[in-house]
């Protein structure tokens, strides 16, 4: 498999995440770029960091493990934990389900997610097994991000021309 340089690394920290969210017997989703390239079963680019989501079952026992696997946590907030190992960072938001089965990240409940965003299907790339959410709700973030004014990039127009297109093929 041809992989970008930094790519390797992060498929390397990708697997250990996976053992660690297995030991703990939670799973998780990858998000952003990652998502996608598992999806299409390549690498299509180089990514800045890891996105993942979890529920937030996962949150206390994850940080314990992580800990003891030395991921450093950089940032914890009431909606996610960003860690760093090796150089890689790694953003985990957390899901919950409200009273009525909504499901929503931690302490954003006007952001809605799609009932069916949780893709259960593992895929694989460069040897390492990761869920990722579905390219609607790939897409559905994107176009979130310009509602709430984020800062245009050229990697997120790219990814919603590609998003579109992948959406059209499935049918």
């Amino acid at each position: 498999m041809h992989t970008v340089p930094q790519a390797e690394q992060q498929l390397d920290i990708l697997r250990e995440l996976g053992t660690v969210f297995q030991a703990i017997d939670e799973p998780f989703w990858l998000r952003g770029g990652w998502a996608i390239d598992f999806r299409v079963g390549r690498v299509l680019r180089e990514h800045e960091d890891l996105d993942l989501v979890a529920l937030s079952s996962a949150r206390q026992p994850l940080a314990e493990k992580l800990e003891a696997a030395g991921f450093e946590s950089v940032l914890i907030n009431d909606k996610q934990t960003d860690y760093r190992k090796n150089g890689v960072d790694v953003q985990i938001l957390y899901l919950a389900y409200d009273e009525a089965g909504t499901l929503t990240p931690l302490n954003i409940p006007e952001w809605i997610w799609m009932p069916d965003c949780l893709d259960p299907q593992i895929r694989e790339l460069g040897g390492v097994c990761a869920r990722s959410l579905t390219y609607r709700q790939l897409l559905a973030e994107k176009l979130d991000y310009e509602s709430i004014g984020r800062p245009k990039r050229e990697k997120d127009t790219a990814s919603k021309e590609l998003l579109r297109r992948l959406m059209a093929e499935e049918q």
